[in-house]
């Protein structure tokens, strides 16, 4: 009987492997909404980019992971020196097999963007810090001006640094819109334009020199 149960359990395993598989984390609706001023603050390395190369690969009996390649555009805080970079996402497609991992935004090939990533020593499930909070677009307009919009392509109108006060409407969890504490997203009914991408890169560079200066950065 042993035998046979080693024998059952080891065809079941393999046949598992060779089906669709779909699994969503029970705990994806919990990251944390953070503060602007704390994803780059916690960010070891910020950078604008364009995604090269997308390539999903089988990393383990029943893992995959989403290798995105980036050429290196401009660095706004870290040391990095090299012109590519290359991340990881948990999830991704390979033939028939498929992990998914509820709200995993991979880039795509050819983004243009802004990236807050957490480590780059660390293997993570999300590279960048507070998934969707460290990871913007830049889209270029009518006008041939380069706006800056979040993850899920709302256009950011301005955004504050100061941290929300302690007893502040907003949640603890990450929304729907998956924006940081102090990204202000274009209204509805009187959308501001969104801010320009010079604009971002000033914003992301007067906060680092302040957070320096109070010691919250070395």
């Amino acid at each position: 009987m042993p035998n046979r149960m080693h024998y059952l359990k080891s065809y079941i395993l393999s046949a598992l492997l060779f089906l669709p598989v779909i699994i969503t984390p029970a705990n994806a609706t919990t990251i944390a909404q953070l503060d602007f001023s704390d994803v780059l603050a916690t960010a070891e390395l910020v950078f604008e980019g364009r995604v090269v190369h997308v390539e999903a690969q089988e990393t383990g009996p029943r893992s995959i992971h989403t290798l995105v390649r980036f050429e290196i555009l401009d660095v706004l805080k870290g040391d990095y020196s090299s012109l590519v970079l290359e991340l990881r996402y948990l999830g991704g497609r390979v033939g028939t097999r498929e992990l998914e991992v509820s709200s995993m935004q991979i880039p795509e090939l050819g983004e243009h963007g802004f990236y807050f990533v957490e480590s780059l020593q660390s293997p993570m499930i999300h590279p960048l810090v507070g998934w969707s909070q460290g990871h913007f677009l830049i889209e270029t307009d009518s006008f041939n001006e380069e706006r800056v919009y979040t993850a899920e392509q709302q256009g950011v109108s301005d955004i504050t640094t100061s941290p929300a006060p302690p007893l502040a409407n907003a949640p603890a969890i990450l929304g729907h819109d998956g924006s940081s504490r102090g990204v202000v997203i274009q209204g509805l009914a009187a959308p501001e334009p969104a801010i320009t991408a010079d604009r971002f890169r000033q914003i992301v560079r007067d906060e680092l020199t302040a957070q320096t200066a109070a010691g919250v950065l070395p």
